[in-house]
């Protein structure tokens, strides 16, 4: 497991020339991974979890605390698994945001009141065989 707390800040001019501080665009302040592996004889599984926390996408010079837009917090949970049917041939399924975490998209202040899209992702699922020749 990893986790990232990081913290950085720019500077812009106003078009009066004086200098502002500003958050930096696309920037992830915190971030995690973990994950947990269990193997047995021929079996294989992983869980594994990401975490990004809010950041700033964009910002907007003309009304920065109205309209500054964020990607909200998110966690994707994905799950891996196999199982060995012979010594060079296997199975697997692998599900990708098995939690369908949603990707929320915000202006203004980080808060669920100034929402404004909430962007859909499902899970993803892929299986089949893997064969070594």
């Amino acid at each position: 497991m990893n986790y990232t707390w990081l913290q950085a800040m720019g500077t812009r001019q106003t078009s009066a020339g004086v200098p502002v501080v500003v958050a930096l665009l696309d920037f992830i302040p915190r971030s995690g991974n973990a994950g947990l592996s269990y193997t047995y004889g021929r079996w294989d599984a992983r869980v594994q979890v990401n975490y990004h926390s809010n950041f700033c996408e964009n910002v907007q010079q003309a009304n920065p605390r109205l309209r500054n837009s964020f990607r909200g917090a998110r966690f994707q949970w994905d799950f891996n698994g196999g199982c060995g049917l012979a010594r060079r041939l296997s199975i697997f399924a692998n599900v990708s945001n098995f939690t369908s975490q949603d990707k929320l998209d915000y202006y203004g202040w980080v808060a669920l009141e100034c929402r404004d899209q909430i962007i859909g992702y499902s899970f993803i699922v892929t299986d089949g065989i893997s064969a070594q020749f």
